[in-house]
């Protein structure tokens, strides 16, 4: 992915709530300051989430849509998760289409 952009692909969730589950600690984990030579260092991390095969069938689909869907968390603000869905998909590139006019 981008320079501060990563990707996990978690298999056998079972359903939204153990992923939810997942994602939260994610973001608890790394809401910690990390230390480097005595330097303090904090994140702040937007995720988006797309599920396979419910929103997508190909791994490109998948990872578009999880992109997609970190940029809609961006803009509900820091540390925030958002799953993909069409209706913000579309409501997204309308945005843009209008801020690029």
């Amino acid at each position: 992915m981008g320079g501060d952009e990563f990707t996990v692909l978690l298999g056998n969730v079972q359903d939204k709530m153990e992923l939810e589950r997942i994602v939260q600690s994610i973001q608890q984990n790394l809401a910690h300051p990390f230390y480097v030579e005595d330097i303090e260092i904090i994140f702040s991390i937007s995720i988006g989430i797309s599920l396979f095969p419910s929103n997508a069938s190909s791994a490109e689909q998948l990872l578009k849509q999880a992109d997609s869907a970190m940029y809609q968390a961006k803009e509900a603000g820091k540390n925030n998760y958002q799953f993909y869905s069409l209706d913000l998909d579309h409501e997204y590139t309308h945005k843009l289409m209008i801020e690029n006019g």
